[in-house]
């Protein structure tokens, strides 16, 4: 399966003012149905917000960042999954905690449980 999406969105600079903020968000997600339990799926997405609506980063350009994932899903009941993902972002400025100070980039390894009631 495949999504192709985009959000997007605004909010008026000041009360009154007819200027704008605006961020977008496009994102393509490619999904591999393995077997009748597991997945397999690869994200690209792309964040737009330069002002900081709905991430402010204090930096000059903004949130302006790129995001790549990939992961495993495993049905381990009707109503429940488990993922494994790795995911990487860039961005174009240095917004990323890390030991020694901040980064661009940021690759990390989460997992978790999906229960549908």
């Amino acid at each position: 399966g495949a999504t192709l999406g985009f959000d997007a969105g605004m909010e008026q600079k000041m009360k009154g003012s007819s200027s704008m903020n605006f961020w977008y968000s496009p994102v393509l997600i490619m999904k591999f149905q393995t077997s009748v339990k597991t997945a397999l799926a690869v994200r690209a997405e792309y964040y737009r917000d330069k002002n900081g609506v709905i991430i402010s980063t204090g930096t000059p350009h903004g949130f302006r960042t790129w995001g790549f994932s990939a992961n495993f899903d495993y049905r381990i009941a009707e109503a429940a999954t488990w993922r494994i993902e790795m995911r990487s972002l860039n961005s174009k400025d240095a917004i990323f905690h890390a030991p020694r100070g901040m980064r661009n980039n940021n690759l990390f390894f989460s997992t978790a449980v999906a229960i549908s009631l």
